[in-house]
C-alpha cells in the first residue's frame, strides 16, 4: 500500500512533457553516417534527435549520443578514448553533448548521481530515479564487453570466446 502511495505521488510530480513543458535544446549538431562503439548507458526507440540530446543531459556519466534516423533509435553514450572507436554507419548520426545546451532548470545542471535520472517535477523540483540496463546484470562471460541495446544486449567476445554470452 505505501509503494502504491509512493507511485501515485511521483506520477503527481513528474511534469509530463507532451503537456507542453518543452527544453529549448540549441548548439552543436549531428554528425551524419558516423556511430560511436562506446559503452551504451542506456537506448530506446520512438525519439527524435533532440529529445534524444536532451535525456542524455539527464544522466551524469552521459556524454555522447548515438541516433539512428531509420528506427528513430537514441543510444546515450558514456564515451571514454582512446578505446572507442567511431565509425561510418548509414543512417545513423553522432554527437557529443559539450555543444549543445538547453535552457535551465532543476536537471540543468544534473544534481543527480551515475546510475541516476534525473526527473523534472512540479513547483521547480526534480527526482533522482535510479534505472535499470540490460547490462546491468552482467550477462557477458570469459571477459566479454555488454553493449546495451533497445530493450536487449550484445556480448562483444574475446578471442577465442563466441556465442550470446561468450560462453564457449
Amino acid at each position: 500500500m505505501l509503494l502504491r502511495l509512493s507511485e501515485i505521488f511521483i506520477s503527481l510530480l513528474i511534469i509530463n512533457i507532451s503537456e507542453g513543458v518543452l527544453q529549448n535544446i540549441t548548439g552543436s549538431s549531428f554528425t551524419k553516417n558516423k556511430y560511436s562503439d562506446s559503452h551504451v548507458i542506456l537506448a530506446y526507440n520512438n525519439v527524435g534527435p533532440l529529445m534524444c540530446v536532451s535525456d542524455c543531459m539527464l544522466y551524469k556519466e552521459c556524454n555522447a549520443v548515438n541516433f539512428n534516423r531509420n528506427k528513430l533509435e537514441c543510444e546515450l553514450l558514456a564515451v571514454s578514448y582512446p578505446g572507442d572507436s567511431i565509425t561510418s554507419m548509414d543512417s545513423s548520426y553522432y554527437t557529443e553533448i559539450g555543444g549543445w545546451k538547453k535552457d535551465k532548470d532543476e536537471c540543468t545542471p544534473n544534481p543527480c548521481e551515475v546510475g541516476e535520472q534525473c526527473i523534472l517535477a512540479m513547483y521547480n523540483n526534480h527526482i533522482c530515479l535510479e534505472f535499470d540496463a540490460p547490462c546491468d546484470v552482467s550477462p557477458c562471460q570469459n571477459d566479454g564487453v555488454c553493449r546495451n541495446k533497445v530493450n536487449d544486449y550484445r556480448c562483444i567476445c574475446p578471442k577465442g570466446y563466441y556465442g550470446d554470452h561468450c560462453e564457449t
